[in-house]
Order: structure tokens, then sequence, then C-alpha cells
């Protein structure tokens, strides 16, 4: 892996994200998640051009249970 999630973790508070919610954007982004499941609607909906996908739990148990074996 690269640097550690501080740049990002700067963008993401340059962006508008509470301290916390640019916290786990960044870590995110640096361990290469393809998404994050949250429950809650609010979590980074307003920033563009996420590197992951937002998803709720029912999401991905959607997506799950669609998937080919």
């Amino acid at each position: 892996m690269g640097p550690g999630p501080i740049d990002p973790l700067d963008r993401y508070s340059r962006l508008g994200c509470r301290r916390g919610d640019a916290a786990v954007a960044a870590l995110t982004e640096h361990v290469g998640a393809e998404a994050l499941v949250t429950e809650n609607r609010e979590f980074l909906r307003d920033v563009p051009d996420l590197p992951f996908r937002l998803l709720s739990s029912s999401d991905l148990l959607a997506e799950l249970e669609t998937r080919p074996e």
C-alpha cells in the first residue's frame, strides 16, 4: 500500500466532511475497499467522485443474493 490515509483525510475534510466521517472515508479509500456499508443515509452523500460505493446493508444483501456462485 502507498502512503497512509493522511492525504485523503485532508481532502475529505476540505470537502466539508466532519472529522470522523473524513477519517472513515480516508481509511476506506486507503485500504482499497470496493464499498462501504452504512445505514447512515447522509454519510458522504454530498461528496463527489468517491472511489468506493456506499451501500446499505439491504443493498449489500441483494447484491450477494444475485451474485453467481
